[in-house]
């Protein structure tokens, strides 16, 4: 069995130690590089090309915000796992759209780590409860009275639920008795009903609204 392969990427020595400990508990996941600055993780992940890169951007050290998308361009279908103390709502909704599809904050447990990097990898989405709790409160501010459940037919508010829980539109059109060309046609539109333009606000919506609760988040 292939494992994992992990870029950490910390300012921390501390921190990446800690990592590299979680993640050799895990016999389908290997540490391939440790990145203590930018400069070197820029160079590690164009020379090892590993799976995924657990990374906190938001250092000196690092990658600041406006240099993100740089660093997304350079990596390509690279995943990355965000593990970070930035707690600014408009920077995490930033990286979720463009792609940026697992964020924790360092209060998680190793449990949640492990989880978030097999869901990362598999490019599903996960968030820890209190990246949940600041995107959640950021959609209620920004809420408009187009995007109340009611807007929606019971067989979209179906398909709201099964994809932002993470089914995959073969998995959608199986469950519903569908064909995978009217989910998309409904998936399109949700979208333009709701004025959402990502998968990871469809998320959002369907938390905020109670469509999806958190026992089914984005698995």
């Amino acid at each position: 069995m292939a494992k994992t392969r992990i870029l950490l990427a910390d300012s921390q020595y501390l921190i990446r130690e800690g990592l590299k400990a979680i993640v050799s508990d895990n016999l389908d996941m290997e540490v391939v590089g440790e990145a203590g600055d930018a400069e070197t993780m820029g160079r590690m992940i164009q020379v090892l090309q590993p799976d995924l890169v657990i990374l906190d951007h938001d250092t000196t050290e690092f990658y600041g915000h406006a240099a993100m998308n740089d660093l997304l361009d350079l990596a390509g279908s690279i995943r990355f796992l965000i593990i970070s103390q930035d707690h600014h709502r408009g920077r995490i909704t930033s990286l979720l759209e463009r792609g940026v599809n697992a964020f924790l904050t360092k209060y998680c447990d190793e449990a949640e780590i492990v989880s978030a990097i097999r869901a990362a990898v598999k490019g599903e989405k996960y968030f820890c409860s209190k990246v949940l709790d600041i995107l959640i409160d950021s959609v209620r501010e920004d809420a408009r009275e187009t995007c109340a459940p009611s807007c929606l037919t019971l067989r979209e508010v179906e398909i709201v639920r099964l994809i932002a829980s993470g089914a995959k539109t073969r998995d959608v059109a199986a469950q519903l008795h569908l064909s995978p060309h009217t989910v998309n046609t409904h998936r399109k539109n949700i979208f333009k009903k709701l004025g959402i333009r990502s998968g990871n606000e469809l998320v959002l919506y369907a938390l905020n609204t109670g469509i999806l609760q958190r026992a089914e988040r984005i698995a």
